[in-house]
């Protein structure tokens, strides 16, 4: 519970107290996201009345961005905690290396982080610390997040992510040798207080392109010295944490490797050289703007079948708050089964869950938005070419249904046999090159990488037209 001030927004305190409240739209009023719980009564406004359901408005939660400079002191409250979110490890073994002592590992998420830290000469993890990326509060994806430097300030995104990786270390009992850091590009620029505005705009380049090596003493405020060490992204859109992935997996010809969340990134190894691409897919594989989308916390539908009604899963069996991505594809693959969703996208009257999980004809708008841009992004980089084997990376592939993926058309038929649940290939990735420091094949995949700019390919929006449809694909 926090106290906002008189003549305070409840939004800038909440930023001001960096609670865990998501805020995916930055404040614009467009996501209905920022829920907070007041703790008096305050009037709803109009456009609270239709984001919210009438349980969520009978009971005091609205929408921290909807409200001006309060005409008096009141207290609110999270709605949600940071322990109900399914924040995605790694438990693969590693390979130890020849020294003696610890390093550390982070990927470094748009919504999540993972620290590992690891003993070099056994490989044993010793620690690991899971948690939300605390710049959450400034958007929910890498574009609001640079408009967010822009507007805010770079230092004060930074330092909102130091500060809580610092004090994750200094909870640590082990003293390390070093820290390696990866992720995508606008969040290693940031962590290196690296303005990333360039990644935004066009022609779409990277400030820092290569290894980074700093003190601790840079970033942290710790007793003990240690190096920092950043790997460097494939491309603005592709960064490091693919990277990481395509080094651990060690991509062999004619595979493929696919990170699906609010930017979707894909590697294809073709000959000797890896194939990069992305998409930005926008967040509504990640719940975002869904009517009721949520990322994966306790709560989250995340299965959906029929069985006389439809019925329903959530995460950690709790009271259905909301949908996450994996909860979407299922709904909808359901409802075209049932053929109560047409391919064209077309529902003759909204989908109910319960009284307050329903979809919308705009969700699978936004739904179909999203698929489009991935598999119009494959098709360009594919080009039907023969693919052998598919990794599937990320949290949102933990729990993802195959099947469900081809009836929607996201994933080839052709691919049934071939998809891999891989887990978090960055994180397994990044915590390896600290253990082996083999920098020579970190260096080699970046020399054979090429990228493809799906901006001016007209390939890419010819089939991002066609592929709008819930139409199987072969």
């Amino acid at each position: 519970m926090i106290i906002v001030k008189k003549g305070e927004t409840f939004f800038d305190a909440i930023q001001r107290h960096k609670l865990n409240i998501d805020t995916s739209c930055g404040g614009k009023k467009k996501c209905g996201k920022c829920k907070i719980h007041t703790l008096d009564y305050i009037k709803p406004c109009k456009l609270e009345l239709s984001l919210l359901t009438a349980k969520e408005i009978k009971n005091n939660i609205r929408l921290a961005c909807m409200h001006g400079p309060l005409q008096k002191e009141m207290a609110i409250e999270e709605v949600q905690e940071q322990d109900e979110f399914q924040i995605l490890s790694d438990d693969m073994d590693l390979i130890g290396g020849k020294e003696q002592g610890y390093v550390a590992g982070i990927d470094i998420g748009t919504t999540t982080v993972v620290l590992c830290i690891y003993e070099i000469h056994t490989a044993k993890k010793v620690e690991e610390y899971k948690f939300l990326n605390p710049q959450r509060i400034y958007g929910a994806d890498v574009i609001s997040r640079i408009q967010a430097c822009k507007e805010i300030g770079l230092s004060v995104l930074h330092d909102c992510l130091i500060q809580e990786i610092n004090l994750y270390l200094s909870k640590s009992t082990y003293s390390i040798k070093r820290l390696c850091v990866c992720g995508n590009a606008v969040m290693t620029h940031i962590f290196m207080n690296e303005d990333p505005s360039s990644i935004g705009a066009a022609p779409y380049i990277c400030k820092v392109n290569e290894f980074r090596f700093y003190s601790s003493k840079e970033f942290f405020d710790l007793e003990y010295e240690f190096e920092v060490q950043v790997l460097p992204p494939l491309s603005a859109y592709v960064g490091s944490d693919i990277l990481m992935g395509i080094y651990i997996l060690s991509l062999k010809e004619k595979e493929l490797l696919m990170d699906l969340g609010t930017n979707g990134e894909m590697v294809y190894k073709d000959q000797d050289q890896y194939i990069v691409t992305s998409a930005a897919c926008g967040p509504a594989f990640e719940g975002g703007h869904m009517k009721c989308g949520t990322g994966a916390i306790a709560g989250a539908v995340d299965k959906v079948w029929f069985d006389q009604s439809l019925k329903y899963h959530t995460f950690q069996d709790k009271e259905a708050i909301g949908v996450c991505g994996n909860g979407y594809i299922s709904w909808l693959a359901t409802l075209l089964k049932m053929n109560v969703l047409q391919e064209s996208g077309y529902m003759e009257q909204d989908s109910y869950l319960c009284d307050d999980i329903v979809l919308t004809k705009k969700d699978i708008r936004e739904f179909q938005l999203s698929k489009s841009a991935i598999t119009a992004a494959l098709d360009c980089l594919l080009q039907d070419k023969e693919v052998k084997k598919v990794y599937l990376s990320g949290g949102f592939s933990k729990s993802i249904d195959i099947e469900d993926c081809m009836r929607l058309g996201i994933f080839s038929r052709l691919w049934k046999d071939k998809v891999s649940i891989s887990g978090n290939t960055a994180l397994r990735g990044i915590c390896q090159y600290a253990l082996l420091q083999n920098r020579e094949k970190i260096e080699e995949i970046q020399r054979k990488s090429k990228t493809i700019s799906l901006m001016e390919n007209s390939l890419f929006f010819d089939r991002f037209v066609d592929n709008m449809y819930f139409v199987e694909r072969e």
